[in-house]
């Protein structure tokens, strides 16, 4: 008579997991980190814009708030952190599709990032545009490199293994 209780049997094999393709992690890296970015940018100086609507500015004062836009401010506080934090998600997502040589990916998007920005600043009028660039991009990579730690310390915990999975078997 068969015990109900009992798990039932199944024949398994240990596979190691595929690597990921290096090219679509930092294909989707570039894309999220600068679609996040700007989304992040975007709601942000709407929100400020519509706090300074309401404490009654004019267009031109807001539109010279934004050109002169000092770091130091509230807003100047809350965007970057936020742009740091959607390039630590960047960095994880990215370590996850990369799977191997996930700090290699995230220095290429580090790279193609300072590149696409260099692009779009090169014929910037102001030096605060080039020195934020500059700035921002510094703490790109450090950021991309804390979200693939993040993601290679979920997946590896304690020592570094082969990661693998069970198989089932007919």
């Amino acid at each position: 008579m068969n015990n109900p209780y009992k798990p039932p049997m199944a024949q398994l094999r240990w596979e190691p997991s595929h690597p990921g393709s290096l090219v679509k992690a930092v294909i989707a890296g570039v894309l999220i980190d600068l679609g996040g970015t700007w989304i992040v940018n975007f709601v942000g100086l709407v929100a400020y814009a519509f706090y300074l609507y309401s404490q009654g500015w004019s267009e031109d004062e807001v539109s010279r708030e934004y050109v002169f836009l000092s770091i130091y401010s509230l807003p100047g506080l809350i965007l970057p952190t936020a742009r740091f934090s959607m390039s630590i998600v960047t960095g994880y997502l990215c370590a996850k599709i990369a799977k191997e040589r996930e700090y290699l990916a995230v220095l290429l998007i580090s790279l193609t990032s300072a590149l696409i920005g260099y692009l779009a600043l090169k014929n910037a009028y102001s030096y605060y545009a080039w020195k934020e660039h500059l700035w921002l991009t510094a703490l790109c990579f450090p950021a991309l490199c804390l979200g693939a730690y993040l993601s290679a310390r979920g997946r590896h915990p304690g020592k570094r293994k082969a990661q693998a999975t069970w198989k089932m078997t007919d």
